[in-house]
C-alpha cells in the first residue's frame, strides 16, 4: 500500500494523507464510506441532553435515549434492514 493516499469523489479531492490518517481522521463522510470492507454503515441521531458529565443520544428505532460519559466506548446498533 501506498505511504499516501488520494481519495477521489467524482473529481473532487476528498482527503489526502497515510492509510491510518484516512480511517482513523476522515474528514468527511465519504472517506470511511469508501475505505471500509465491508462498507461502513452510518446512524444519524439527535442530542437529546447535555450535561457537565453526559450527553444523551437519541436513535431512530430505540425508545430512550442512551447516555454516554466522556471516554465510554461504544457500539451503535445496526437498525433496520435500510442501513447500508
Amino acid at each position: 500500500m501506498a505511504d499516501r493516499i488520494v481519495v477521489l469523489n467524482g473529481g473532487k479531492i476528498e482527503q489526502v494523507g497515510a492509510p491510518l490518517e484516512l480511517y482513523n481522521k476522515p474528514q468527511s463522510l465519504f472517506v470511511p464510506g469508501f475505505l471500509g470492507s465491508p462498507r461502513m454503515n452510518f446512524f444519524d441521531g439527535t442530542v437529546a441532553a447535555i450535561s457537565a458529565t453526559e450527553i444523551a443520544v437519541t436513535l431512530p428505532g430505540l425508545a430512550a435515549p442512551i447516555a454516554v460519559k466522556p471516554d465510554d466506548d461504544v457500539t451503535l446498533p445496526h437498525i433496520g434492514a435500510n442501513a447500508s
